[in-house]
């Protein structure tokens, strides 16, 4: 048996290779459980997963295909994979990680404060939205795949590439406690998968320990633990969030793990949960009272957000009578996304985050309205217009804190849909934990316009009180437009998926007409093949056109159609100087399409 390296061990090498991989793994006991090293590779710390999986090759393609796709997921939270490859011994995969240090130690100290398991949560959540916009979800997310780096937080190295070469785990998986049980029973991890993992993960944030202990066959069994039976100190409505996202059937779990890290980030923001209209928690209820109506709401949670099947009016009343024990119904992704574009809202579960308003002794607030924009501000808040446009608003006392408005003349990203609310008589996305310079803690909303979006952001500083990001929260609430319009969430979904789809049309019928023009070699088939291109363009500008914001596109269409109409024409003469002149005008022209697109 080999004896585990320290993680200070050094093995330097001007690159890594198979050579080093040995050297690095002299004395390390390989079994088919994955396991984690951190060693230096010349200046760098490496951060070396490896798996004793043999020579089969159909674990080496699962295990290729887990590793292509982890490296096309990149993103500010989430490490850069440098290599990837195969020994005698083993399968390994290397991360660089830089100054960032294991979270695994700190853990061993105890369990994490709520503001530490905040901080921690908000960069595991952006790595986690970041592989899922690539596709890709964690197979495992433990305390081994975090690092911690001293001024950008928490960051994500391995995240269950190993796993994916192991088909049916070993009886002592040392990671199996972090994993979902449908990926235990060999099956490819789904996004639910990663929730599970994200749940599990939280749950040792705030314990301290693994969420289960056993072999895997026993943690397939295993009921989710109890967080409060650990943290009785914790709200009970997050006892409910842990316990959803640790369901052993998947469609018992949120859809995504950003669903889940919102509700966690709500309740770890002074005990704030999102009130449903039917059952509005009262300000003034007993802390008992108010934790029982967090725990039933949130519990109805995962059917919320199970979609529509027919009419949105008909899902609200579905939803508001729907128990834990129904049975969810299975929906296409896109259904979701509208689901929470609409249905949600109208059932007032992640969406109706409209918060009560203050004290009754409290002064009344006073009406601000600056750069089209008017909202309600407490007695004591100052408020000013920075620009046209944009509005300013903050406590008295604490001017690093408070609200920011903003109108942008610019598309809504798919990035910036985070949760879909009600703000005041607008629809947002909300984003809870967003990263904003100077700030203790941020919730940024993005409200769709016709003209744009509005960017409303709340923050407190580091030495705010406590109730402040809460207090801004219920400014922003009282938010009304004079100078713009707001738009439906789900009209602007509809929107963006129309474009995708005429994006992906003209892609698909552009990528079959230039195959047919590469493979033609005769001056009749290259005019033909031309003239196809040309007409498929000039039907695509018509398309866009007739879509808000597509007049670019339409426009860089047209000069492609007709790049594409000089080069049929060229095609019948016998001068080679006009037949290339016309193929660097369609490479100009094409050049400007995706711009255009890329930009629309």
């Amino acid at each position: 048996m080999r004896a585990a390296p320290q993680a200070s061990s050094s093995h330097t090498k001007l690159s890594l290779d198979e050579e080093w991989i040995d050297a690095v793994l002299q004395g390390v006991e390989i079994t088919d459980s994955p396991r984690q090293l951190v060693v230096r590779l010349d200046d760098r710390r490496v951060c070396l997963t490896v798996v004793g999986a043999g020579r089969s090759e159909e674990a080496w393609s699962r295990y290729s295909e887990a590793a292509a796709r982890r490296a096309a997921a990149t993103g500010d939270r989430l490490k850069p994979l440098l290599a990837t490859g195969r020994t005698d011994d083993c399968f390994y995969v290397a991360y660089d990680v830089s100054d960032a240090q294991p979270l695994s130690p700190q853990l061993e100290r105890g369990p994490l404060s709520g503001p530490a398991c905040l901080q921690l949560l908000h960069g595991i959540g952006r790595g986690l939205d970041q592989a899922a916009a690539a596709g890709f979800y964690p197979a495992e997310l433990t305390p081994e795949s975090v690092f911690v780096d001293p001024s950008r937080g928490a960051l994500l190295a391995d995240l269950g590439v190993a796993r994916e070469a192991l088909g049916t785990p070993a009886h002592a998986d040392r990671h199996a406690a972090w994993v979902a049980p449908e990926v235990l029973k060999g099956e490819r991890a789904v996004e639910r998968s990663a929730v599970y993992s994200l749940g599990a993960l939280m749950y040792t944030l705030l314990t301290g320990l693994p969420p289960n202990e056993g072999s895997p066959d026993e943690i397939i069994a295993a009921d989710p633990p109890s967080l409060r039976a650990q943290r009785p100190d914790l709200p009970e409505a997050l006892e409910v969030v842990v316990s959803t996202a640790l369901a052993r059937d998947p469609r018992r779990r949120y859809r995504t793990a950003s669903e889940a890290r919102s509700l966690t980030n709500l309740l770890l923001q002074g005990d704030l949960v999102p009130p449903s209209a039917s059952q509005p928690l009262q300000r003034n209820a007993p802390a008992a009272r108010r934790g029982a109506q967090a725990a039933a709401l949130i519990r109805r949670t995962p059917e919320a957000l199970q979609g529509p099947k027919r009419g949105g009016s008909e899902v609200a009343s579905r939803g508001r009578q729907a128990q834990i024990e129904a049975a969810p119904r299975p929906t296409t992704r896109r259904g979701l996304e509208l689901a929470l574009a609409g249905g949600a809202i109208a059932l007032g579960a992640l969406a109706g985050i409209l918060l009560g308003g203050g004290s009754d002794e409290a002064p009344a607030p006073k009406t601000f309205a600056r750069g089209g924009l008017q909202v309600r501000l407490p007695a004591d808040w100052k408020g000013t217009a920075p620009a046209a446009g944009a509005l300013a608003a903050h406590p008295a006392e604490d001017p690093g804190s408070g609200l920011s408005l903003e109108l942008v003349d610019a598309p809504i990203e798919r990035a910036e849909q985070g949760t879909p609310v009600r703000l005041g008589r607008l629809e947002a996305w909300r984003e809870p934990g967003a990263d904003v310079a100077g700030a203790r803690a941020a919730v940024r909303y993005v409200i769709p316009t016709e003209s744009g979006k509005l960017v409303a952001t709340c923050r407190a500083d580091s030495p705010a009180a406590a109730a402040t990001l809460e207090a801004c929260e219920r400014v922003a609430s009282t938010l009304r437009l004079r100078s713009a319009t707001g738009l439906p969430i789900a009209a602007v979904v509809a929107q963006q998926d129309r474009w995708q789809s005429e994006v992906t049309l003209l892609d698909t019928e552009r990528a079959a007409a230039r195959r047919n023009l590469a493979r033609a070699e005769r001056p009749a088939g290259q005019r033909l093949a031309a003239e196809a291109l040309e007409r498929l363009h000039v039907r695509a500008a018509v398309r866009f056109e007739s879509m808000p914001g597509g007049q670019a596109v339409a426009a860089a269409a047209r000069q492609t159609a007709a790049s594409y109409r000089a080069l049929a024409r060229a095609a019948d003469g016998e001068s080679s100087l006009q037949f290339n002149a016309a193929r660097e005008q369609i490479r100009r022209s094409e050049a400007s399409l995706r711009q255009a697109i890329a930009e629309g």
